[in-house]
């Protein structure tokens, strides 16, 4: 009887295990895909592959300007990319105050200027001699556009805080 019970009792506990979900299964992350952000991703790109750790982090005060729906001001951003070409490895950074002229405050919902002020850093460092320097050519880095001479291919391991920073691993292809 107690090995009839037991095994009844197993056979319930399995059913149950089967039945509902691992919460594994449940997991999702806080973090939107990258083109929810307005990165224009192409995972087919082709070219030369250029990545690196790309990490943000934001300077933001209370807006009362009835435009920021979200109540929050950016008053600079900074944004740091370690880039790699084969064996060449190079850091770059930019903030406000490093544009010419001066980045000024935005609202935190204008995705528009949060990611040109990105990819403008990544054209940047492209563009620098450590990369392909003046071949990289003429890009266009406008908002959501072309950029003819190189393409975001991918944007994996995004991580955020939740309260100002985020960090993400980006590879580029460059024409």
């Amino acid at each position: 009887m107690k090995r009839a019970k037991r095994m009844l009792s197993l056979l319930l506990v399995a059913a149950m295990v089967l039945a509902v979900p691992s919460s594994g299964l449940w997991a999702t992350s806080a973090v939107p895909e990258p083109g929810a952000f307005g990165i224009p991703i192409n995972p087919n790109a082709s070219g030369t592959k250029v990545s690196g750790p790309l990490s943000v982090a934001y300077q933001i005060t209370a807006s009362a300007d009835p435009s920021c729906t979200s109540g929050r001001q950016v008053q600079n951003m900074f944004v740091v990319v370690t880039l790699q070409l084969g064996n060449t490895i190079q850091p770059f950074n930019r903030d406000f105050s490093t544009t010419s002229p001066p980045t000024p405050p935005f609202c935190f919902d204008n995705q528009n200027a949060q990611v040109n002020f990105i990819l403008g850093l990544v054209y940047q460092a492209l563009a620098s001699p450590s990369f392909f320097g003046s071949a990289i050519g003429n890009c266009t880095l406008d908002t959501y556009g072309v950029r003819p001479c190189w393409e975001v291919k991918a944007v994996t391991n995004p991580l955020s805080t939740g309260t100002g920073a985020l960090t993400t691993t980006i590879t580029l292809a460059v024409h």
